[in-house]
This record gives structure tokens, C-alpha cells and sequence, in this order.
């Protein structure tokens, strides 16, 4: 049961964060736009999203890792 829950927990976590990239790649810019006067272009932008695309491929690999080796 133990490995089911975590299972369970590194796929939520993955794919929130694929579904909620966008939301959090524009906070994160606006944040450091507004906060540190950072110029942040485009290429800042696909790369902070695709950043957090791979973690949440990489959380949801995980859970199914848990659930498949046990």
C-alpha cells in the first residue's frame, strides 16, 4: 500500500506541474521582471517552461517507476 501512495503522489505531482507550466513559467517571469528589474526574452520563457515540463515527465516516470518495481 505504501508504494501505491507514493506511486500515486509522484504522478500528481507530475502532472500537475505539466498542466500547470504555463501559469507557473509566467508568475516566475513576472516575478523576476518585477522584483530584480530582470529582462527576461523569449528564449527565457521556452526555457523556464521546458524546464518544468521535464520535472513533471520526471515525476510522473518516478511514480511509474514505483509501481512498477515495487
Amino acid at each position: 500500500m505504501d508504494t501505491l501512495i507514493r506511486a500515486g503522489v509522484g504522478f500528481a505531482i507530475g502532472v500537475a506541474l505539466v498542466l500547470s507550466s504555463h501559469l507557473l513559467t509566467q508568475g516566475w517571469l513576472s516575478f523576476c521582471k518585477e522584483e530584480w528589474s530582470v529582462p527576461t526574452d523569449r528564449r527565457v520563457s521556452i526555457a523556464l517552461r521546458s524546464f518544468i515540463l521535464l520535472m513533471g515527465c520526471l515525476f510522473i516516470l518516478l511514480g511509474f517507476s514505483k509501481l512498477l518495481l515495487g
